[in-house]
């Protein structure tokens, strides 16, 4: 947002700037002097250099993916039998 009004306030600077170049003969209407591109050549070209400016100063830095492996160790198996006559089998198992 900030480049954007940047950029509305340098092309009303060009605009000003060009239009002090237009003379006014009584008769002919408008005259323009053979110079009028100089200032919005020069206001262009800084508009121009500050946006390749900001495209080339951008840095991305990727982060390294970190892979911890985390080893499981269990413990043996077991089977529990209850009152009604189910068998579960379980074991223990926990982070080494």
């Amino acid at each position: 947002m900030k480049k954007f009004l940047v950029l509305i306030g340098l092309a009303l600077i060009s605009i000003t700037a060009s239009a002090q170049y237009m003379h006014w003969h009584s008769r002919h209407g408008p005259y323009y002097s053979q110079n009028n591109w100089i200032a919005p050549a020069i206001i262009g070209g800084v508009i121009g250099y500050e946006l390749h400016r900001s495209r080339t100063n951008t840095v991305i830095v990727q982060q390294p993916n970190i892979i911890i492996e985390q080893t499981m160790e269990c413990g043996p198996w077991k089977e529990i039998q209850t009152s009604e006559g189910k068998i579960y089998k379980e074991r223990t198992c926990y982070q080494k």
